[in-house]
């Protein structure tokens, strides 16, 4: 009886398991996670019955053969191989008749599928660091092409719509639709209109790449005279639609660069098509290989570079829609501009930027984004009495510290310190340490003092830890730390562009950098934290916090309480609303992640108004500006226009000036708010937006917030 459960068990497992697949490995085709999509594209394959049917039967047996292979079950069920599936049974059933023996061809050519993505889904990931897309299906479909000329019993087909209807459309439209479902071998206007509709349902961002890459491939054909039946004959202009979607919002967050990239990548592609269909003897077609080819080498190019391009930034969740990526890095933006690194000067105390980005020695042509830094006492100078000897300088021997985490990449500790005024130009860079803090992500930290170094090749070091101390060794006249940023692990590396986060520049008052660069001469010192700074926002495990809230003149009591994700990460919830807002509270620094739920509440006003709040040791008040995109209180319809904009390089942003001043129990935090339209190469200040006021009190957390006329108050019970 157990044994008899168990297996009833498996196989209910098992076929749930496959029904999930379903709909999502028909719109991992369109490079969506969506299941609902996956159900209108699967709806439109059915208008060809028999080809409906065999693509159905070829993503449940990849998924069952993926299953039996022992392959992981996550894959199986977000359509890993069903999507592969999908098209290989589509293929078949636009060339052989549905019956038993175009079954069984089926079941082994997805055999054969299974056993291919496996292997290349391990070659593209493991030396290329790229997704295998749909070649899989490439290969599995030219060869069951050829094997089926030799097949006798497999029967021709004879394919026709069941609702023979022809839409009123001009030609370029009709192969625009086509095109949308051309990639499902089925060419056909109505076809293509269903998918259309869904693909607009699903991303408004999406179907205008579509449409772009579309209107690309019709113009090179027409204006380099290559033949237009490519496109409303053959039907293969979806290879230039999907490449400028997987291009302009899929792998890559969607903007103006994004678009740009998008349209030059679907010319290529056009280009490609056209030499395949001549390269490829008959009967082989190029089916999706272009798309395959150009998405795998704009991708590769784009993982091999050396500086940013482009204001191009790679998704990090390629299953997400466009709009969900701009949100997503909307959401980082808030944080850091490298994910998970945020960057801390290199040593404690008050030093002064001598030479910024740009400066005029040496920061200059492939290594313009440096800084050196130089420690001062409270007038600004660098060094005591005449400074002719390396100790009159204030930072010579003083502690090194790592800007972040990460790990020793290589170092060099034998160069001596040069006299004052001497410089060593045969080694140039002098005593450095080179760290890696994330692929592709680098710091070097040179001019370091001979035999100073307290770490070795391979450790791994935290953020602050020390590492070394400050020298005069390379080319340095006098005592000082250069520090830059690379993509590469090499010595003299070109440097890109990098933030500094929770840093503190002198002036009146102090200014809080959140995450920014810093002036050349300006004074500046990493915050310290105020004691036990976790007291202003004590939300812990099993409390509930009562706020009373005033919106639109409606009062109702708002409860807040922490919990823990799957993964560990803090979040506040809102009931009865049910809002999630993830936080992190380290450094010193309570920083706002993401929000997720419905938006008419005080912790959604709280993070629409906050990215970060600074609760540091000193008395003294502290300011700072912020300039983000603007994603809280837009109505829909506007939202979506501005997504759609935005690869134009449209944005509402709203800018933020706060000023905070500091108690021994209480920070306050007033802010002045203004609108703005970002277009290319400028802004326009459109309004003013409601002064606010918030006050976080020790033990308390959030003791009020107003806003025009929003109001959130602690409320004790």
């Amino acid at each position: 009886m157990t044994i008899s459960r168990s297996r009833n068990g498996s196989l209910t497992s098992f076929v749930k398991l496959l029904g999930a697949s379903l709909p999502r490995s028909y719109s991992a085709i369109f490079f969506s996670s969506r299941a609902y999509l996956g159900f209108i594209v699967l709806g439109a394959t059915l208008l060809y019955p028999h080809m409906g049917i065999l693509g159905v039967l070829g993503t449940l047996f990849a998924g069952t053969w993926a299953f039996i292979l022992g392959t992981d079950r996550q894959s199986i069920r977000t359509g890993a191989y069903g999507f592969n599936g999908a098209l290989v049974g589509l293929a078949v059933g636009s060339w052989y008749a549905l019956n038993p023996h175009s079954i069984l061809f089926l079941l082994l050519a997805t055999l054969f599928l299974t056993l291919v993505t496996i292997f290349l889904n391990h070659v593209y990931y493991h030396y290329l660091g790229l997704p295998a897309l749909s070649m899989p299906f490439n290969v599995t479909a030219s060869l069951v092409l050829l094997a089926g000329y030799s097949l006798s019993s497999l029967v021709p087909t004879q394919s026709s719509s069941l609702l023979d209807i022809r839409l009123p459309f001009a030609p370029s439209i009709n192969a625009f639709l086509s095109s949308f479902s051309a990639i499902l071998f089925q060419p056909d206007p109505l076809s293509g209109l269903v998918i259309a509709i869904g693909i607009l349902l699903y991303s408004r961002i999406a179907f205008t790449l579509m449409a772009v890459g579309f209107i690309v491939a019709w113009q090179i054909h027409t204006g380099f005279g290559l033949d237009v039946g490519i496109i409303n004959e053959q039907f293969l202009g979806f290879n230039a639609m999907f490449v400028a979607l997987a291009l302009g919002g899929v792998f890559i967050v969607p903007s103006a660069g994004s678009l740009f990239l998008a349209m030059a990548a679907s010319a290529v592609t056009v280009l490609l098509t056209a030499a395949c269909i001549q390269f490829l003897p008959a009967p082989l077609m190029p089916l999706a290989f272009p798309l395959n080819s150009a998405i795998s080498l704009f991708l590769y190019a784009l993982h091999r570079r050396a500086y940013p391009s482009l204001n191009i930034t790679l998704a990090a969740n390629s299953s997400l829609s466009p709009e969900e990526n701009l949100r997503k890095h909307h959401e980082a933006l808030k944080q850091w501009k490298k994910p998970a690194t945020t960057i801390a000067l290199p040593f404690h105390g008050r030093w002064k930027v001598t030479q910024g980005i740009d400066g005029k020695i040496t920061h200059k042509e492939d290594w313009r984004f440096a800084y050196d830094f130089q420690a001062v006492d409270f007038s600004g100078k660098t060094y005591r009495s005449d400074g002719t000897a390396l100790e009159d300088y204030y930072s010579f021997g003083l502690p090194i510290i790592a800007p972040a985490n990460g790990k020793v990449h290589s170092l060099r500790d034998d160069i001596a310190d040069n006299v004052i005024g001497r410089v060593n130009t045969a080694d140039n860079w002098g005593n450095y340490l080179i760290l890696e803090h994330a692929p592709g992500w680098y710091s070097c930290l040179a001019h370091l003092k001979q035999g100073s170094l307290k770490v070795t090749e391979g450790q791994e070091v935290k953020k602050g830890e020390i590492l070394a101390s400050c020298g005069n060794s390379g080319r340095s006249p006098y005592p000082h730390i250069h520090l830059q940023f690379q993509m590469l692990p090499k010595i003299g590396s070109p440097s890109i562009s990098f933030d500094f986060s929770n840093i503190l520049s002198a002036g009146g008052p102090l200014l809080f950098i959140p995450q920014g660069i810093v002036a050349e001469n300006a004074v500046v010192q990493n915050m310290t934290p105020s004691n036990n700074y976790e007291e202003f926002f004590p939300y812990t495990l099993n409390q509930v916090w009562t706020y009373k809230t005033t919106f639109k003149k409606k009062e109702r009591n708002e409860f807040w309480h922490t919990d823990l994700d799957f993964y560990g990460n803090a979040f506040l919830t809102s009931s009865p609303n049910s809002t999630k807002l993830y936080y992190q509270l380290a450094e010193g620094v309570l920083s706002m992640k993401a929000i997720e739920g419905p938006g008419n509440n005080g912790l959604t006003l709280m993070n629409s108004l906050i990215a970060e709040v600074p609760f540091s040791s000193g008395s003294e008040p502290v300011a700072w500006t912020s300039f983000e995109p603007m994603d809280y209180g837009i109505p829909p319809l506007v939202r979506s226009l501005v997504d759609v904009l935005s690869l134009l390089g449209f944005n509402l942003m709203v800018n933020r000036e706060y000023l905070e001043t500091s108690a021994q129990d209480e920070v306050t935090l007033r802010i002045r708010s203004t609108l703005f339209l970002k277009i290319p190469f400028s802004t326009i200040s459109l309004r003013k937006l409601s002064d606010a006021e918030m006050t976080f009190k020790r033990k308390v957390g959030l003791q009020a917030l107003t806003s025009g006329e929003r109001e959130v108050r602690h409320y004790l019970v």
